[in-house]
């Protein structure tokens, strides 16, 4: 219910930020914004339930959104949230190996379209090529290992070794 509520909660302001975002790369295409923003923040509803499918629906949305050019335009803290709640739900439900395939393939794939779609826009530096790949990365990072350390902490005790 609350990652309902959440995810609810989230639209408008993704919405807000994504049409804002269209208007400054100078597209008037309100229903685009809000859809995109519906894709990106639905998934954290189901998040609990089903954490690695919510993640690879959070991250075409994510790549939608890169691919439009709008990370880079002010809106990418509000464009990444919803990815980053949802990979820390797959840090926090699913177990090591999968967690670290899951975390792995969305960040190198999202930090490397933004990497390349920056490097196509003409005017940016190389500084603007690393921060752009460096920020998404960073952000779904912290995500991932918190939700690794909150799973690491509510794990049962080890046994001790018997003998000493």
């Amino acid at each position: 219910m609350v990652d309902a509520v959440l995810a609810v909660a989230l639209v408008p302001v993704v919405g807000i930020q994504t049409g804002n975002a269209l208007v400054e790369r100078g597209l008037d295409a309100p229903a685009s914004g809000w859809l995109l923003a519906v894709a990106l923040c639905a998934p954290v509803a189901v998040r609990r339930r089903w954490p690695v499918a919510a993640l690879i629906v959070t991250t075409a949305a994510v790549l939608a959104a890169i691919a439009m050019g709008l990370v880079f335009v002010g809106a990418s803290a509000m464009l990444v949230l919803p990815a980053v709640l949802v990979l820390y739900s797959v840090g926090r439900a699913e177990p090591a190996r999968r967690a670290v395939d899951a975390a792995l393939c969305t960040a190198v794939g999202l930090s490397l379209l933004a990497v390349l779609l920056v490097m196509a826009v003409p005017g940016t530096t190389s500084f603007d090529h690393v921060g752009a790949g460096g920020l998404v990365v960073a952000q779904l990072s912290v995500a991932w290992l918190v939700g690794r350390a909150v799973r690491q902490r509510h794990a049962p005790p080890r046994p001790s070794p018997a003998g000493g």
